[in-house]
């Protein structure tokens, strides 16, 4: 019996379809720290950048677990309609052909005013058995009082390391069909 040869370039396509199904793009922006508004009569700008960067890493960590989970209403809800819409056949799609995982490694404040903000986040992302690390830059809309993420611009997606990961089959099965989804023998 054979190893099954390892699909290379195969995440990045994947970890495309799954979070940036919406049309959003590659950029090499420059970060900028910007907290405005009134998040929080009485606190000092440190104090309310904190307490919001607290609330996008709960709200972040909320849609990683319904991910996760592959809850996929409920993932969707992190974000804004007309995002959710354009995103929903092709992760449920996702969600009923691989086993996906999300997982929030960092987020920062980038910029904060009354209705928009933008968050940059650290995240790993796990289809079947291939695990990517992302960094990316979310615009996010205060909608109802509730931030929702509207778009996503990726910086960078690079090879997770596997030791974090116990895969459940042999090192370097594919993740699209071939070797019984991970499941195939070895020598």
């Amino acid at each position: 019996m054979t190893r099954c040869p390892r699909r290379t370039g195969l995440l990045p396509a994947l970890a495309t379809a799954l979070l940036l199904a919406s049309g959003l793009t590659a950029v090499a922006d420059p970060p900028r720290l910007l907290v405005a508004g009134d998040l929080s009569i009485g606190r000092q700008p440190q104090e309310r950048a904190e307490a919001f960067r607290k609330e996008m890493q709960t709200r972040l960590e909320s849609a990683a677990t319904a991910a996760s989970t592959e809850n996929l209403e409920h993932f969707l809800g992190h974000f804004t309609e007309s995002t959710a819409r354009r995103m929903r056949r092709r992760l449920a799609m996702l969600f009923a052909t691989h086993e996906v995982s999300l997982e929030i490694l960092d987020c920062q404040v980038m910029n904060c005013r009354d209705e928009r903000a933008e968050v940059a986040v650290q995240y790993r992302v796990g289809l079947s058995h291939e695990r990517a690390d992302v960094v990316a830059r979310l615009q996010l809309t205060r909608i109802d009082g509730d931030w929702r993420i509207n778009a996503e611009r990726v910086q960078s997606i690079a090879d997770a390391p596997s030791s974090r990961f116990n895969s459940g089959g042999p090192a370097g099965c594919g993740v699209l069909g071939g070797c019984a989804g991970g499941r195939c023998p070895v020598d």
